[in-house]
């Protein structure tokens, strides 16, 4: 559900952008030009917004008439022809005009007033030069009268000018010798400078977002295929969803000219091509998704015509493969019609993700079949491609995603199958010795079981880290394409390190999170302290020596002191903890690790001569997320939560941990542990658990959550549901002030710390003012030392961290009950 409403967030800002694109200020029927001259002076611009300067423009067939104006202007009569259109469509004295040539367009526009404007220009088939006033304001390409002489070109730009009146003309001159159509076939949009800066931003802004979804969608497909070689469908929908951010990128806005300027034929190409690689990898993706519905023949001649027209475009000159892309485009809608009907098999048989696969697809077919429309100028409408392959990338990522989440359930199913297979086996073993072979069967199967427990934790943390390395990765090679081989590597490496490091926080933070909610268990069991030191300088004493340093063992113990009952794992954790950083801040000299016992306690301690801890940071180390106030590097490498956790430890098995230390010169580190004897009877310390009296419920009472996260709050309410009591939810601390003063019977506040606007100390501050008497417990996650006091002193009554435990808030809101009705 988590990364569904992640989709439609970014769904909803797809739509909000694309709606953005031909927005106005106020809804008014634009005037359209007549017989060449277009009436603006009833248009406001900053009332009514922009404007396409369509309708009928003056036309002069095979005529510069910038070029030559008097003859022109006085020989001709010029036709009137609509735009946007191409001349294509046009006749004159009856006769058709060819694709092929050049000519004038001419418009007078009339303004009320002078300002500074703009016209956003996109494209006009196949070079342009735009006059206003006679004056030259913008070169796309070279038009001329011959083929030899005309450069075409595609390049999207913004023409500013001051009108020298409140009248001004706007001349092209359009030639095309290299294409099958010819003219303005895109609108010419007219408004204020920073309107058309705007539009254009936003353009940019929407293709650009569309570009970075697709990438990283791309890229996160790409890498579980390398980890998972047999995922072919998520290698086909990482190169479909390359291809069509390369298609992105040299239409619409051409945010490809970002990085420089680019010949016209190349763009054309690349063009054609995206549009026809991306049907061959659709095809490809679609077919490994519902291979036992995909018929074999219909979908090999969808991909051999792609190949073909991907060769065509490829090989061939735009003037030619222009003819050859309707022809694709009428084969792909009857090719998109047979998609229909396998995914009306998929859904019969009730196939894994097809009606996700059909939602998308319907979205994209239909704006293909618009923008096919409209490119063929069958329609007048804005494109929707970009909106309709987002919408339809977005549906194929969510429904992959299923596909992984689902993979990773069966293997959880299997491993625990497994696992219960071993049981079974290893307790025939025990009772049947005879059953050697059944032994060794059961091994293999939990080396298996096990080996599937650990690939699905892995990749479980891999999901949760995949984005942050995709972005960041994926955004740096895209800033610098030719990237050396030495550069390569160093980033692969720092992405390693820096995943690595990630790994050890989340750890760190479970620990931390089971020893806050009580979850973390002591158990007592009789152990050899002597052991575990020897096994443990036995394990480090390599790594020290290939350090160059000295590692020494001091045993002030007796075997009879050696021998007590304590927690083994967390006594070794404490330890290996001490020892590795002693490792870490050592580069020259000793480390020595100690224990004696004094006054019925262990003493324990781990010397080095490293770098040591300045006096002002000795105690702070022992803070959760906090290092050494040191230069070197390696204090701020890793969570800062080993030492909070080691003295986490030591407390639970009773004992204190402090340090000594001298900068520059070395750090020992002290921890001491009761003796406890073995012959004493210590039951293992249990997690505790509440008891909620049904008496102490509220019974018509009210309870009010202060939550500004939907899900959080959700949670708060379900652990709720328990007590008899009337629910109310709100999102910021303004609408707690408002609804405790307009409901003054509320009993409890759940106040959540961190609120947009006003935060809750501020909130808890002001409800104090006016209500002295209503129970207020802080709720949230800041749960660093002093957060509850903080909490207390701004007027709430209690305080519970987050992740919150139902059982502990149940048993303080029941506490607060009994205080009430004494």
């Amino acid at each position: 559900m988590f990364i569904w409403n992640k989709y439609i967030i970014f769904l909803i800002l797809v739509f909000g952008f694309s709606s953005c694109l031909n927005s106005k200020k106020e809804n008014k029927t634009a005037p359209l030009a007549e017989k060449g001259v277009i009436n603006l002076q009833e248009w406001e611009f900053d009332k009514n917004g922009i404007i396409e300067l369509n309708g009928q423009w003056a036309f002069y067939w095979n005529s510069f008439i910038e070029d030559e104006k008097n003859d022109t202007l006085a020989k001709e009569k010029p036709n009137f022809v609509n735009v946007p259109e191409l001349w294509n469509n046009y006749h004159i004295d009856n006769l058709s005009i060819t694709n092929h040539g050049y000519a004038s367009y001419k418009l007078l526009v009339k303004l009320n007033k002078q300002e500074e404007l703009a016209i956003k220009y996109l494209n006009a088939a196949t070079s342009c030069e735009v006059f206003i006033d006679g004056i030259l304001v913008l070169s796309s390409g070279q038009p001329a009268k011959t083929k030899e002489k005309t450069t075409p070109s595609y390049k999207p730009d913004i023409i500013t000018f001051s009108p020298k009146s409140t009248d001004f003309e706007i001349v092209l001159q359009i030639a095309n010798f290299h294409h099958k159509k010819g003219g303005p076939w895109e609108p010419f949009i007219l408004g204020t400078t920073k309107q058309i800066k705007d539009y254009y931003n936003i353009r940019i802004f929407f293709e650009i977002l569309c570009i970075g979804f697709i990438l990283i969608m791309a890229a996160f497909h790409f890498t579980i295929f390398s980890i998972y070689t047999n995922e072919r469908p998520s290698l086909y929908f990482s190169l479909f969803a390359t291809i069509i951010s390369i298609r992105f990128c040299v239409t619409g806005e051409c945010t490809v000219y970002m990085l420089g300027d680019f010949n016209w034929a190349l763009l054309v190409r690349a063009d054609y091509l995206s549009f026809s690689l991306s049907i061959l990898f659709f095809m490809l993706f679609f077919r490994s998704l519902f291979a036992e519905e995909v018929q074999k023949i219909p979908s090999r001649i969808i991909i051999t015509v792609s190949l073909f027209f991907s060769f065509s475009f490829l090989l061939l000159p735009p003037s030619f493969s222009s003819y050859g892309l309707v022809y694709y485009q009428v084969f792909i809608i009857f090719a998109g019609y047979y998609i229909f009907y396998v995914l009306h098999r998929a859904i019969m048989n009730k196939r894994e993700g097809a009606r996700y696969f059909l939602y998308g697809f319907i979205v994209l077919f239909i704006c293909m079949v618009h923008d096919i429309l409209k490119v063929n100028e069958l329609i007048i409408s804005i494109p929707l491609s970009s909106i309709g392959l987002t919408i339809f990338i977005l549906f194929q990522a969510y429904f992959l995603s299923l596909r992984i989440r689902n993979s990773f359930e069966l293997n959880k199913k299997l491993s625990i199958e497994l696992q219960k297979q071993n049981n079974d086996y290893a307790f025939l073993n025990e009772r049947y010795k005879e059953q050697n072979r059944n032994l060794a069967i059961a091994k293999e199967k939990a080396e298996e079981s096990d080996a599937l427990k650990s690939a699905f934790l892995a990749n479980m943390s891999h999901e949760i880290r995949t984005p942050m390395n995709g972005i960041l990765g994926f955004t740096d090679l895209l800033k610098a394409p030719n990237l050396s081989d030495k550069k390569h590597m160093e980033y692969i490496d720092v992405i390693q390190k820096s995943g690595i490091r990630m790994l050890n926080t989340v750890n760190d933070i479970i620990d931390i999170s089971k020893i806050d909610s009580g979850q973390m268990e002591v158990v007592l069991k009789t152990v050899n302290i002597i052991d575990v030191i020897d096994s443990l300088y036995t394990f480090f004493y390599p790594e020290v020596e290939n350090k160059g340093l000295q590692l020494f063992l001091r045993k002030e113990l007796t075997i009879k002191d050696a021998i007590l009952k304590t927690d083994r794992v967390k006594f070794n954790s404490i330890l290996t903890n001490l020892i590795k950083n002693a490792i870490k801040f050592t580069d020259s000299g000793f480390i020595e690790i100690a224990c004696k016992i004094n006054n019925g306690y262990l003493w324990f301690s781990v010397k080095d001569t490293g770098i040591g801890i300045p006096d002002n940071r000795q105690i702070a180390i022992f803070n959760r997320f906090e290092q050494a106030d040191i230069k070197d590097r390696r204090a701020y490498d890793g969570s800062g939560l080993g030492l909070a956790i080691t003295k986490a430890y030591v407390e639970m098995l009773g004992g204190k941990i402090r340090v000594k230390s001298v900068e520059n010169e070395g750090s020992t580190f002290y921890f001491t542990i009761p003796y406890i004897s073995p012959d004493i009877q210590t039951p293992v310390v249990q997690k505790s658990s509440i008891d909620i009296n049904v008496e102490d419920q509220i019974r018509n009472g009210k309870i009010l959550i202060v939550e500004d996260d939907d899900i959080s709050a959700i949670f708060l309410k379900e652990s709720l549901e328990v007590l008899n009591a009337e629910i109310i939810n709100v999102q910021t601390g303004e609408d707690a002030i408002a609804m405790c003063k307009t409901t003054p019977d509320i009993d409890i506040i759940l106040m959540d710390i961190k609120l947009p606007g006003i935060g809750g100390y501020e909130t808890t501050h002001r409800i104090r003012e006016f209500n002295k008497k209503v129970f207020i417990i802080a709720q949230t996650a800041f749960a660093l030392i002093g957060d509850k006091e903080k909490a207390i002193e701004a007027g709430c009554d209690d305080y519970i961290s987050k992740p919150i435990n139902t059982e502990i808030l149940l048993q303080i809101i029941n506490k607060h009950l009994k205080i009430k009705r004494q």
